[in-house]
């Protein structure tokens, strides 16, 4: 509820309460829209994205040069 709302895609009614939701209430859709959007700038920028990917390497270079 904070960055977003989870429904059901199976349930059609699920999602028209969610988006009724917000269009109800604009200080929410704010609220989360910001609580998105700051979210996807520090987990999924470019440089985040990389440095996970880095990680990842890493670990496996890592394991590779472990005998056994």
């Amino acid at each position: 509820g904070r960055t977003g709302i989870l429904v059901g895609l199976d349930d059609f009614e699920d999602v028209v309460q969610a988006v009724r939701g917000l269009l109800d209430d604009p200080s929410r859709r704010r609220s989360m829209g910001a609580a998105a959007r700051a979210r996807c700038t520090e987990e999924f920028s470019l440089e985040a994205t990389v440095s996970k990917w880095d990680e990842v390497f890493n670990d496996l270079v890592t394991q590779e040069r472990r005998p056994g």
